[in-house]
């Protein structure tokens, strides 16, 4: 593997590059040159954090923030399943206990629906829920 600071072009502020060292002498310079600096371009963009990291010097703070999100959106989740399923069972428990309240002879799982099939039955019921 090559030298990164050759490869990556690293800006060096104790060695300035004078303005003639940059102009091409030809037009075949100019364009190997364009080339030559598309080319690391196109190099650097395709690198992972790491490689950039060694190539530069510079900490992948964006790379941290993803992670940062992916923690905090996470935790979000989690707590909202967990205070869904607390809402969840609270009216399960309620329902069941309304059922037992206001509804007579009322027996955990002998039927799925309760249907009332007489008419003293309904005022039974009627009066039994006035009564609770």
């Amino acid at each position: 593997m090559e030298e990164s600071s050759d490869t990556y072009g690293i800006y060096d502020p104790n060695n300035p590059i004078s303005w003639e060292d940059h102009q091409p002498q030809s037009m075949e310079e100019r364009v190997e040159e364009r080339v030559e600096c598309l080319t690391r371009k196109i190099k650097y963009y395709f690198m992972n954090p790491c490689e950039k990291y060694h190539a530069r010097g510079r900490k992948p703070w964006k790379l941290m923030l993803q992670i940062v999100k992916i923690a905090i959106i996470t935790i979000q989740l989690v707590s909202f399943g967990l205070s869904n399923q607390m809402v969840v069972t609270f009216k399960e428990e309620n329902l069941m206990t309304f059922k037992h309240l206001f509804l007579k002879d009322y027996a955990d799982g002998d039927m799925d629906t309760y249907a009332v099939y007489r008419q003293a039955d309904v005022y039974d019921h009627i009066e039994y829920i006035i009564l609770q």
